[in-house]
């Protein structure tokens, strides 16, 4: 059987076999063995490819998070590992803001007088203190 030609580095080859023109009376159809690596992370899945534009960077990190960092990436690279964190980090980022407005809306509509507010903070101190010690 033939192997599957695509664009993607020889790292990133998939493992597949190219399924016959003829598959036969019984039509069955041979599913490409797909490593691991494409089955986790999305970008890699065929049909997934996007034309994104980059720009090279300075970062200064800790030595320790730089060796851990090469070890968790493996042969997809540094900058690949990188990049998925840091829009991991920026989508969090951005959803911690959104709840957080969400909270503001809500308080501002809270029919609770300021009294009862004040008395369950000084509650809520004292659960803490309490806790605490």
């Amino acid at each position: 059987m033939e192997r599957v030609r695509s664009r993607v580095g020889p790292l990133d080859r998939p493992s597949a076999r190219k399924v016959p023109q003829n598959t036969g009376a019984s039509g069955t159809f041979v599913e490409p063995n797909w490593s691991r690596r494409y089955l986790c992370d999305k970008s890699l899945r065929p049909g997934s490819i996007e034309s994104v534009a980059t720009q090279k960077i300075s970062v200064t990190l800790e030595t320790t998070a730089i060796e851990r960092a090469r070890k968790a990436a493996g042969p997809r690279g540094l900058s690949a590992y990188v990049d998925a964190a840091l829009e991991d980090k920026l989508e969090r980022d951005e959803r911690r803001r959104s709840f957080l407005a969400f909270l503001d809306e809500i308080e501002a509509a809270d029919p609770t007088s300021e009294q009862i507010k004040r008395r369950a903070q000084r509650r809520a101190s004292k659960i803490r203190d309490t806790v605490s010690a």
